[in-house]
């Protein structure tokens, strides 16, 4: 009878143990899926593949206007703050009479910015992406002018070309 007694111990005292390791191995794995970093956060690739989706067809880096503005250096021109609430409920900005989204809403033929529904994170990757862009294409420097030409005789000219008259070191016309 007491060596039932001392069995009944031992697997309670194995058992509690084992419960309480189950038990931290649960607890650990919800701390790991809950402070894990949402898939988009604050990453440039996040951010990247989020401008690809749900932004170009609108939207250029450094290659001109679309139906929407060109976003080369627009974190440098507006504020971040801005950024996000634009970004994350355009609707509500330009409802707002915010005066920013009503120049761009007229300067862009009266299209309006969908909301796209992005969560904060993906904003901020967006955001995040935005920056690390300084531009895709620029336009190619302008062309110094051609210097002006010296007056001359068109009909010498004529004849020049035509091989009417040789050039002077011999060439071909």
């Amino acid at each position: 009878m007491q060596f039932r007694h001392v069995v009944r111990q031992r697997w309670a005292k194995e058992g509690l143990a084992a419960l309480l390791v189950l038990g931290w191995l649960i607890t650990g794995m919800v701390y790991v899926v809950s402070t894990a970093p949402p898939a988009h956060a604050q990453s440039a690739a996040g951010g990247q593949a989020i401008f690809e989706q749900k932004c170009a067809a609108c939207h250029t880096i450094g290659g001109g206007t679309k139906v929407g503005p060109d976003l080369q250096g627009v974190t440098t021109y507006r504020t971040q703050d801005w950024l996000v609430r634009w970004i994350s409920a355009p609707d509500q900005v330009l409802a707002a009479g915010d005066p920013i989204a009503t120049q761009l809403l007229q300067q862009f033929n009266n299209i309006p910015m969908p909301n796209m529904g992005l969560t904060p994170d993906e904003v901020t990757a967006l955001i995040g992406y935005l920056s690390t862009q300084t531009g895709g294409t620029t336009a190619p420097p302008e062309p110094a002018p051609a210097p002006a030409l010296a007056p001359g005789d068109p009909v010498l000219g004529k004849a020049l070309f035509n091989g009417v008259i040789r050039l002077q070191n011999g060439g071909p016309p």
